[in-house]
């Protein structure tokens, strides 16, 4: 369970199903205050989620509250559980693509002109099923060859921090249990003629590499949570000034660093009506490589941004990966006693570069919305 309170806004199709199921609906409304249906409560099921947001049956994912950074570890897991749900989703259309157009493959059709195997579409989805089953005990011995390999790519990967082998292991089983049973049909052909070693070679860094981007969700995870502290302190300032709490500007980051008194600045944002809004949004789209699919994540606060702080801020998500996290950390070393120093934003420019390599086009942007004084900050990642 992800205990934050948050509205779970439904696509017409969602809508549907739940209807016919005889589950009731609420009249809800989305981050941009338009009715919608769905359903609210104060926790929620990870895994449920998940399965609703890869079915395509969930367009938002909206939180509304006086405070986000004492839900920290909740915006996270949220995150990446969404992502993983859209990383299973495209899993199959992505190594379906990816392995038709392999070295073994093209090679495998060379040398059976009559045999070629050009799409997996072409192959009857019930007839790749019965195989599975019908030769139970051979797949169970290829997934177990291919797991070992992976298993052992991860553990020789010099460039993968420990905490990132630790994650990709865990996600092993689940990602090759998504795997279509038509690209294993595939793969069992391969497998049975001369060339088994280098299909198996072949397949298993497909996998490892498509594993990889589960990078993806972890750096958008913690480069989110540095927006969210940033959009935290303004909305809080905004309270200060209004309610006269400090006597000079220099002490608000002081003040709010106190439990006692961002407490009392709780209260005033609930009196005020004065909220954090932090929704996650999806386009459901096609699940065929050919079509994309979005998400954006949204995170607004009252008070407009200074035109100095969104320079800064656009500066930072333009960081240099060459540099390492000391050098990121000196760089704010005259302002140690500022909140929001900024140190997630240097992921945006990790993220920037996994999502290129994994070919997922990535946009980071704030703007001031002048007419509502809001500023919001958006993340859109297409897949």
């Amino acid at each position: 369970m992800i205990r934050l309170p948050a509205s779970l806004i439904f696509t017409p199709t969602g809508c549907t199903i739940f209807r016919n199921g005889k589950i009731p609906l609420k009249r809800l409304t989305n981050a941009d205050n338009r009715p919608s249906e769905g359903m609210a409560s104060p926790q929620f099921n990870a895994q449920t989620v998940q399965k609703l947001v890869f079915n395509g049956y969930v367009e938002e994912i909206f939180v509304r509250m006086p405070a986000l950074l004492n839900v920290r570890s909740q915006i996270m897991n949220t995150t990446k559980l969404v992502t993983y749900g859209i990383l299973y989703k495209k899993m199959n259309p992505t190594l379906a693509t990816m392995f038709i157009k392999s070295n073994t493959i093209q090679l495998f059709n060379q040398k059976n002109r009559t045999k070629q195997i050009m799409d997996i579409h072409s192959i009857d989805k019930k007839q790749a099923e019965l195989l599975y089953i019908t030769k139970q005990i051979d797949f169970q011995n290829m997934e177990k060859e291919i797991r070992e390999d992976i298993e052992q790519m991860i553990t020789n990967d010099k460039g993968l921090e420990l905490e990132d082998k630790e994650l990709l292991t865990l996600s092993l089983d689940k990602f090759i249990s998504f795997l279509d049973k038509r690209i294993w049909y595939l793969y069992y052909i391969i497998y049975q003629s001369s060339m088994r070693d280098e299909i198996r070679k072949e397949f298993s860094c497909l996998i490892f590499h498509y594993l990889e981007r589960t990078k993806i969700a972890t750096h958008l995870a913690t480069m989110l949570m540095e927006l969210v502290q940033n959009a935290e302190k303004a909305h809080f300032e905004r309270l200060i000034r209004k309610h006269r709490l400090v006597a000079s500007t220099k002490d608000m980051d002081k003040f709010m660093r106190n439990r006692e008194n961002r407490n009392q600045l709780i209260k005033h944002a609930m009196n005020d009506k004065q909220f954090l809004q932090l929704a996650w949004r999806f386009d459901s789209g096609e699940t065929s490589t050919g079509k994309p699919y979005k998400i954006e994540i949204i995170i607004s606060n009252h008070g407009l941004i200074s035109d100095d702080m969104q320079q800064k801020l656009m500066q930072k998500m333009k960081a240099n990966t060459d540099q390492d996290l000391s050098t990121f950390f000196e760089a704010d070393n005259s302002n140690a006693d500022k909140l929001g120093a900024g140190l997630g934003l240097l992921y945006l420019s990790y993220l920037k570069d996994e999502c290129k390599e994994a070919g997922i086009k990535f946009t980071p942007s704030i703007f001031p919305e002048i007419k509502l004084e809001k500023t919001t900050a958006k993340i859109q990642l297409i897949f």
